[in-house]
């Protein structure tokens, strides 16, 4: 179950640093 948990919160990670990636590129764009 732990590996499941672990697993999930990397997912959870990865699709943060995703979104703030994006999010930063839009800002720089709008500057």
């Amino acid at each position: 179950m732990s590996g499941v948990v672990a697993y999930v919160l990397y997912l959870g990670a990865a699709y943060a640093v995703a979104v703030g990636l994006f999010l930063t590129l839009r800002a720089v764009k709008l500057i």
